[in-house]
């Protein structure tokens, strides 16, 4: 896993959650609260909200924790004691494309609200195989995939950074009684308007991301990682491609990825 190479960004690993908690700091009583209020369409723990302030300390990252049945999630603008002077905010919710917020916190007072509209992503659909004896059991198994979403940390400004991991949810399934074969749906990121914003044409050597695929059972349990056969420590899973070769073999993950929860934020 590569190392954050942040020297004068200080990060926090607190996640924030829909209730702001109070604090009697004066300075923390003036920074501006951000609120994201989320499009009728979307359901809010399907939601993925990553966030970057600025101000006279450095910078602070971090994320929000989804929580079921709200509206609105909500960001105090400020770190260590200090209210921040600018926010970078990236929302992605399953099915919509992403959406970034650029906010100057300077011409604020109390609240910032910024609303997040779901415009539909359309999906991709991916052939693919393994053998079936890579597969443990004789019933079938979700697939269900998460973004190392490289482009974010482009988004937001980093030199280097470790992937955040964004949770697609279920793209497709496989019987073990099959041939092998089976289809999976992911979104094309490829068109994505934000994320082609960020990786073209001034960054072409930023890549969009790539995808992890695990296999879990009718419990919801994890049965393995699966990876195109033939990929490279370097390179093990998915990448995110405008194209892709029918079909793609895949194999089971023999050894622990090392990937991260797909709300865990770049440490």
């Amino acid at each position: 896993m590569r190392l954050k190479l942040w020297s004068t960004i200080l990060f926090a690993l607190l996640p924030v959650s829909t209730m702001t908690a109070q604090s009697g700091s004066t300075s923390e009583q003036h920074a501006s609260r951000v609120i994201i209020t989320l499009d009728p369409s979307v359901h809010s723990e399907d939601v993925d909200i990553r966030y970057k302030m600025v101000g006279d300390v450095g910078g602070y990252y971090s994320f929000v924790r989804p929580q079921p049945n709200v509206r609105q999630y909500f960001i105090t603008a400020s770190f260590e004691n200090k209210p921040a002077k600018e926010m970078a905010v990236a929302v992605y919710a399953k099915g919509c494309q992403f959406e970034g917020f650029e906010i100057d916190l300077a011409t604020f007072e109390q609240e910032v609200k910024r609303q997040f509209n779901c415009q539909p992503l359309r999906t991709v659909r991916i052939t693919g195989y393994i053998d079936p004896q890579e597969l443990p059991s004789d019933k079938p198994v979700a697939i269900t995939a998460e973004l190392e979403a490289d482009w974010l940390c482009g988004f937001f400004h980093l030199a280097d950074c470790l992937a955040p991991s964004v949770h697609l949810g279920q793209v497709g399934s496989i019987d073990p009684a099959a041939d092998g074969n089976f289809e999976m749906a992911i979104p094309d990121f490829s068109v994505d308007p934000l994320v082609n914003s960020v990786t073209q044409p001034t960054t072409n050597a930023l890549r969009v991301g790539t995808v992890l695929f695990v296999l879990r059972d009718q419990l919801g349990r994890t049965v393995a990682a699966i990876r195109p056969k033939g990929s490279t420590p370097e390179n093990q899973n998915l990448t995110i491609q405008r194209d892709y070769p029918n079909p793609i073999v895949f194999e089971k993950v023999r050894q622990a990825t090392g990937h991260r929860s797909p709300t865990e934020p770049c440490p």
